[in-house]
Protein backbone atom coordinates (compact mmCIF):
# COMPACT_ATOMS: atom_id res chain seq x y z
CA UNK A 1 0.00 0.00 0.00
CA UNK A 2 2.88 2.28 1.14
CA UNK A 3 4.56 1.84 -2.45
CA UNK A 4 1.30 2.57 -4.35
CA UNK A 5 0.57 5.65 -2.49
CA UNK A 6 4.78 6.73 -3.17
CA UNK A 7 3.77 5.41 -7.03
CA UNK A 8 0.60 7.61 -7.54
CA UNK A 9 2.37 10.99 -5.77
CA UNK A 10 5.51 10.88 -7.88
CA UNK A 11 3.00 9.90 -11.21
CA UNK A 12 1.03 13.16 -10.02
CA UNK A 13 4.51 15.33 -9.53
CA UNK A 14 5.52 14.77 -12.71
CA UNK A 15 2.38 15.47 -14.30
CA UNK A 16 1.81 19.04 -12.21
CA UNK A 17 6.07 19.48 -13.75
CA UNK A 18 4.68 19.70 -16.76
CA UNK A 19 3.03 23.25 -17.15
CA UNK A 20 5.54 24.85 -20.34
CA UNK A 21 6.11 27.54 -17.22
CA UNK A 22 9.90 27.02 -18.45
CA UNK A 23 9.08 27.34 -22.07
CA UNK A 24 10.83 31.32 -22.70
CA UNK A 25 13.87 29.66 -20.99
CA UNK A 26 14.56 26.83 -22.78
CA UNK A 27 17.53 26.62 -25.87
CA UNK A 28 15.83 25.86 -29.28
CA UNK A 29 16.32 22.32 -29.79
CA UNK A 30 15.44 21.77 -25.82
CA UNK A 31 11.83 23.39 -26.48
CA UNK A 32 11.06 22.03 -30.00
CA UNK A 33 11.81 18.32 -27.68
CA UNK A 34 9.18 19.30 -24.71
CA UNK A 35 6.43 20.34 -27.64
CA UNK A 36 7.47 16.39 -28.84
CA UNK A 37 6.88 14.98 -25.36
CA UNK A 38 3.92 16.72 -24.65
CA UNK A 39 1.71 17.60 -27.25
CA UNK A 40 -0.24 14.35 -28.18
CA UNK A 41 -0.84 13.56 -24.05
CA UNK A 42 -3.53 15.27 -22.96
CA UNK A 43 -2.68 15.14 -19.15
CA UNK A 44 0.00 17.77 -20.35
CA UNK A 45 -2.05 19.87 -22.82
CA UNK A 46 -1.27 23.16 -20.79
CA UNK A 47 2.73 22.24 -21.08
CA UNK A 48 2.03 21.76 -24.91
CA UNK A 49 0.32 24.66 -25.47
CA UNK A 50 2.81 26.87 -23.95
CA UNK A 51 5.52 25.20 -25.51
CA UNK A 52 3.95 25.47 -29.32
CA UNK A 53 3.30 28.97 -28.52
CA UNK A 54 6.84 29.78 -27.76
CA UNK A 55 7.46 27.70 -30.79
CA UNK A 56 5.90 30.65 -33.01
CA UNK A 57 6.96 33.06 -31.26
CA UNK A 58 10.90 32.34 -32.10
CA UNK A 59 9.40 31.27 -35.50
CA UNK A 60 11.70 28.17 -35.27
CA UNK A 61 8.82 25.92 -37.61
CA UNK A 62 7.55 26.67 -40.88
CA UNK A 63 4.13 26.59 -41.77
CA UNK A 64 4.82 23.13 -44.22
CA UNK A 65 6.03 21.54 -40.65
CA UNK A 66 3.20 23.23 -38.52
CA UNK A 67 0.95 20.99 -41.03
CA UNK A 68 3.07 18.05 -40.84
CA UNK A 69 3.05 17.91 -36.94
CA UNK A 70 -0.31 18.47 -36.97
CA UNK A 71 -1.26 15.66 -39.29
CA UNK A 72 1.47 13.70 -37.33
CA UNK A 73 3.48 13.53 -40.37
CA UNK A 74 7.05 13.66 -41.03
CA UNK A 75 8.61 14.72 -44.77
CA UNK A 76 12.42 14.84 -46.63
CA UNK A 77 13.47 18.76 -45.62
CA UNK A 78 11.81 18.63 -42.58
CA UNK A 79 14.39 20.86 -40.07
CA UNK A 80 15.87 18.48 -36.58
CA UNK A 81 13.54 21.10 -34.10
CA UNK A 82 10.27 19.94 -36.22
CA UNK A 83 10.83 16.39 -35.88
CA UNK A 84 12.02 16.73 -32.41
CA UNK A 85 8.60 19.00 -32.27
CA UNK A 86 6.74 15.83 -33.97
CA UNK A 87 8.40 12.73 -31.97
CA UNK A 88 10.28 14.32 -29.05
CA UNK A 89 13.75 13.10 -28.22
CA UNK A 90 14.66 9.73 -29.62
CA UNK A 91 15.82 6.74 -27.52
CA UNK A 92 18.83 7.24 -28.96
CA UNK A 93 21.34 9.04 -31.53
CA UNK A 94 23.84 7.08 -33.53
CA UNK A 95 26.10 10.20 -35.36
CA UNK A 96 28.49 10.14 -38.33
CA UNK A 97 30.83 13.04 -39.01
CA UNK A 98 32.11 13.01 -42.59
CA UNK A 99 34.33 16.12 -45.14
CA UNK A 100 30.24 17.01 -46.16
CA UNK A 101 29.09 17.75 -42.42
CA UNK A 102 27.08 15.41 -39.69
CA UNK A 103 24.47 12.70 -40.29
CA UNK A 104 22.61 11.10 -37.60
CA UNK A 105 20.43 8.09 -36.93
CA UNK A 106 17.79 8.97 -34.59
CA UNK A 107 16.30 5.72 -33.14
CA UNK A 108 12.71 6.07 -31.41
CA UNK A 109 11.37 2.68 -30.08
CA UNK A 110 8.05 3.09 -30.73
CA UNK A 111 6.14 6.33 -32.25
CA UNK A 112 2.22 5.63 -32.59
CA UNK A 113 1.68 2.57 -33.91
CA UNK A 114 5.17 1.90 -35.52
CA UNK A 115 6.92 -0.39 -32.85
CA UNK A 116 10.35 1.35 -33.94
CA UNK A 117 11.89 3.57 -36.57
CA UNK A 118 14.75 5.63 -38.00
CA UNK A 119 14.89 8.66 -38.51
CA UNK A 120 18.15 10.01 -40.95
CA UNK A 121 19.03 13.54 -40.95
CA UNK A 122 22.21 15.47 -42.46
CA UNK A 123 23.03 18.62 -41.24
CA UNK A 124 19.75 19.00 -38.96
CA UNK A 125 17.47 18.11 -42.03
CA UNK A 126 15.89 14.84 -42.14
CA UNK A 127 16.85 13.21 -45.04
CA UNK A 128 15.38 9.35 -45.26
CA UNK A 129 13.51 7.44 -42.43
CA UNK A 130 12.88 3.24 -42.12
CA UNK A 131 10.41 1.61 -40.64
Amino acid sequence: MKRALVGIAVTVAGCAMVTGGDAGTLPDLALCAQHGATHRVPAFSGGAKAYREELVRRNLLSEKEWRAIDQRGIFIGMSLCAMYAEFGRPYRENRTVTANGERIQHVYREIGAIHAAYIYTTNGTVTAWQD
